[in-house]
């Protein structure tokens, strides 16, 4: 059995305040519900999350991605119809 280390106060304050901070509410979109609040399909949606490119979390089989993310990607496609059209 390994030995435990004791950590200094000021070792475990960092730690202590990691472990006790209030969990980060996330709201999540299944791809389908991307699908419909965009104009991009759920089969884009999964090709961008295999590869990286929005963030997204498996949850009981379905892929889900995070609402900021799909606000991320609707804002990116806008600003480049606009630098399209002004272009």
């Amino acid at each position: 059995m390994a030995a435990r280390t004791k950590l200094s106060t000021a070792q475990a304050a960092p730690i202590r305040r990691i472990v006790t901070s209030k969990p980060v509410a996330t709201s999540l979109a299944t791809l389908v519900e991307a699908e419909s609040l965009s104009e991009f399909s759920r089969y884009t949606w999964r090709f961008w999350a295999q590869t990286g490119r929005v963030s997204s979390c498996r949850i009981l089989g379905r892929t889900m991605i995070p609402t900021s993310e799909i606000a991320r990607v609707l804002v990116e496609a806008r600003a480049r119809q606009n630098s399209a059209k002004s272009g």
